[in-house]
């Protein structure tokens, strides 16, 4: 068993290098090899690029800030936050404060993250503030591309 903890871990590279060995193969060098074909993949990556690509810019929030701050509650995560703080809005994750983050204005009721803290395995996305036919929020939904945690399981309805 091999356990790794890492964006750009050897996890298969060892457990190839382990079996080569054991096998009496070849000496190969797998951590060049895995990695030149992960940095060849994140390089064909063009999911980022495209969505700011789509970005329109120019927009207006059609949502009012006072709308928009409060508390959201997702069923697999527990709550969010929205507040005001020093003039800018941050979204604020009651369970995981190294997510917190600002949030800037992107596009429409969209808004791009900004996490304080960097993060290992999504760089960019965004959020999308929903409401009903009269202009109540009823929610968030993410956008965060990335392979490792799947921000859509966290969209979040409005509480009061």
């Amino acid at each position: 068993m091999v356990l790794t903890n890492g964006v750009k871990a050897p996890t298969n590279a060892i457990a190839y290098y382990i079996l080569d060995r054991f096998l009496n193969r070849d000496k190969k060098d797998w951590s060049k090899e895995m990695l030149e074909s992960y940095d060849q993949w994140k390089a064909s990556d063009t999911r980022i690029a495209e969505r700011k690509e789509k970005q329109i810019k120019g927009t207006q929030p059609i949502l009012k800030k006072e709308a928009i701050l409060g508390r959201y509650h997702a069923d697999i995560y527990g709550n969010f936050e929205v507040v005001e703080k020093d003039g800018k809005l941050q979204l604020l994750w009651e369970h995981t404060p190294l997510l917190n983050s600002s949030l800037k204005h992107f596009n429409y009721d969209s808004y791009e993250v900004l996490w304080k803290e960097p993060q290992a395995w999504f760089s960019f996305g965004t959020i999308k503030f929903e409401s009903d036919a009269y202009g109540k929020v009823t929610g968030i939904t993410f956008d965060i591309p990335n392979d490792d945690f799947f921000f859509d399981e966290m969209n979040a309805k409005r509480v009061e």
